[in-house]
């Protein structure tokens, strides 16, 4: 008797990173930043300026992620000010 194997999703059956780098996937990700208005990074670049260097550079890119030994560039990081606690509002009124 053979035994049924699982369905695999399309990530599984072609790798990670193959799936990452599909064009209907990467475009749809660039859509939801476009749409979202998202800010530019580290590097300066707006999204307009993203998408042509996207244009000119994307077979390299591509290739080093599939090869493993693309390095992105640094985060730019954001800190969220969050309200100050009043005294008695923290957890330890509630132990006892």
């Amino acid at each position: 008797m053979e035994s049924v194997a699982e369905p695999r999703t399309k990530a599984e059956s072609i790798g990670l990173m193959e799936a990452v780098c599909e064009r209907g996937n990467l475009w749809s990700a660039y859509e939801r930043v476009v749409r979202n208005k998202g800010a530019a990074g580290v590097d300066g670049l707006d999204r307009l300026a993203f998408k042509a260097h996207l244009q000119q550079h994307w077979r390299t890119i591509n290739a080093k992620l599939l090869a493993g030994t693309y390095i992105p560039q640094a985060v730019r990081r954001v800190d969220i000010a969050k309200p100050s606690r009043k005294a008695g509002c923290g957890r330890s009124v509630f132990r006892r």
